[in-house]
């Protein structure tokens, strides 16, 4: 069974008295009612006599001006048997029951005749259905009292449902949390139908019932316990995204827990044609990649993604498209446009509405997953289980061959093919063929001068002295901003933008894809390989900014 941490909530030394006291004499800790699997008309029946019985020790000890903490723990007594969250709803049940009493005594007769009956029963004072007054002392404030008592009882009773249907355990902080909600409630409750006897009695004290309610709710602290249970239940849906995860044994289960029942419905898009629904049947039994990435998703990402998927689309893959918002953007209806034209350049299936700071599902994304903005690929197998964290880099390298795109496989593709720098360069545009005393010197820059420089030198070697013919090749700089200009000479090859583009993609790639087969092995020599070239092109300043250079000969490649 999963648990959870939870916020800290600090308790005041007479909440602290409360709860050791309740969790000496109480034993609840969330377990189900006696009424749970009892006949409907049985069910009623009870909640009658008990609601009946609520109210009538609350109107008689009231009455006889007992204090309010006794009166609450013979309620409680009463109530031994149900767990917290079905005490709040019963005693709520019983003041709203007294509320609507004070409602009907406060209308004009009129035409309804149960408060015309109820007025002659309880014959409450003239002033207290005359006084326009009386809707500023009394009902405002009853209200604002209401609200507050309602809104916590949603949240804790809103909790407990969820961590049932999750089957999260509820710790003993949380605990502690709906005793204490449960007090107050009862405290409330007794105390408010207490002053509101004393006004339908007179008629004539009404004026003091606002500070009698503001002090009520002062004392109870309603908002503290509802923050509490706002930032528990976002740590008590991301833990249960953790227990779905670890429980599901089918994708489209896994789905409909996670996205459709918030409401997040999952639409697909053809390019032209409006969108459709979906039908969960459409991943059952498939491998399912979720793509994850942020509005500016690289064309080259969706482009890669969608061959590969329409190769590989027979075969039983399916793809999500999990549009996420950074969680200092604030989300607005207005995006949905934007969202859409990204999706329109999409085959397969997308959500709704994109995942933004607020959403635990985000926050799994984010933490569990490890996104950092940059697009990725996780895939899950047809049983719902992760088989790759970022399957991206080896689909944009080795495209349908990754298939079905688990670590395994990247495994073994690096075994078999082992990509190095030179076999990049090859699978782009073969290099010339090498002759006895050649080498061939792979370079890039952003920095003009030094490219100059560079090729003169090469051009005004002695090549009796050294004996060795050189070939140039330029590939460009990853993160130039502007189109260079061509040094080409008799033996300067100066590839096109796209082989450029395609040169840097293949290495970001596979640098990315040997990083995750080798996190353990930090000596990677290959890895280090990579990382290095990619690193020069992040150099801002100092000698080397922005350059490097790298000599092949008889195919083997060395960092000159």
């Amino acid at each position: 069974m999963a648990k959870f941490p939870t916020p800290d909530l600090k308790y005041t030394s007479d909440e602290q008295e409360i709860i050791e006291k309740l969790e000496a004499k109480y034993v609840k800790n969330g377990a189900p009612t006696p009424l749970e699997n009892a006949d409907d008309e049985l069910i009623k029946d009870d909640i009658r006599y008990i609601v009946n019985k609520l109210s009538w020790k609350i109107t008689c000890n009231s009455a006889c001006e007992m204090d309010v903490d006794k009166t609450v723990h013979e309620l409680l007594d009463f109530l031994s048997e149900f767990s917290w969250d079905a005490v709040v709803v019963l005693i709520l049940a019983v003041f709203a029951m007294n509320h609507g009493e004070l409602l009907l005594l406060r209308q004009s007769t009129g035409d309804n005749p149960i408060a015309k009956f109820l007025q002659k029963l309880k014959n409450p004072p003239s002033s207290l259905g005359s006084k326009e007054d009386l809707k500023l002392y009394v009902e405002e404030p009853l209200k604002n009292l209401v609200d507050q008592m309602l809104g916590v009882a949603e949240q804790l009773v809103l909790f407990k449902e969820q961590a049932s249907t999750q089957k999260i355990e509820l710790n003993s902080s949380v605990r502690k949390v709906f005793c204490i909600v449960a007090y107050r409630i009862l405290q409330s409750v007794v105390k408010c139908i207490s002053s509101t006897m004393e006004f339908v009695k007179s008629g004539d004290k009404y004026q003091d019932f606002p500070c009698k309610i503001q002090r009520i709710i002062r004392s109870c602290r309603f908002t503290a316990f509802g923050d509490y249970f706002k930032n528990s239940k976002f740590e008590l849906e991301y833990n249960g995204i953790l227990w779905t995860f670890e429980k599901a044994n089918d994708v489209a289960i896994l789905l409909l827990n996670i996205f459709s029942a918030k409401g997040n419905l999952i639409r697909q898009f053809d390019g032209i044609n409006k969108p459709k629904n979906v039908n969960l049947e459409n991943f059952q039994g498939n491998t399912v990649g979720f793509f994850i990435t942020e509005f500016n998703v690289k064309e080259e990402d969706i482009s890669v993604l969608k061959d590969t998927y329409n190769q590989d689309k027979k075969k039983g893959f399916e793809v999500l498209w999990i549009p996420v918002v950074d969680q200092s953007i604030e989300w607005k209806d207005e995006l949905l446009d934007d969202r859409e034209k990204v999706a329109r350049k999409m085959p397969w299936w997308s959500l709704t509405s994109p995942l933004s700071g607020n959403n635990p599902v985000w926050w799994y994304i984010k933490q569990d997953w490890q996104f950092q903005r940059t697009s990725m690929l996780v895939v899950l197998d047809k049983y719902a289980k992760v088989i790759h964290t970022n399957a991206l880099p080896m689909v944009n390298y080795w495209r349908e061959e990754a298939y079905p795109f688990s670590i395994e496989t990247e495994a073994k593709l690096w075994k078999e093919k082992s990509p190095t720098i030179t076999k990049i360069i090859q699978k782009i545009k073969p290099l010339p063929e090498f002759k006895q005393g050649e080498i061939i010197c792979i370079y890039g820059s952003r920095d003009m001068n030094w490219m100059h420089e560079f090729l003169c030198f090469i051009n005004h070697l002695d090549v009796k002295d050294v004996e060795v013919k050189t070939t140039t090749v330029y590939v460009g700089a990853n993160r130039r901003k502007q189109k260079l200009q061509k040094f080409e000479t008799e033996n300067s090859i100066f590839w096109s933008e796209d082989m450029m583009f395609r040169f840097w993609r293949d290495l970001e790639n596979v640098a990315a894809s040997k990083m995750i087969q080798s996190r353990e092995n930090l000596e990677d020599a290959i890895k280090n390989e990579f990382a290095t070239i990619l690193s020069y092109d992040y150099k801002e300043e100092g000698t080397h900014a922005g350059r490097f250079l790298f000599v092949i000969s008889d195919y083997m490649m060395h960092e000159n």
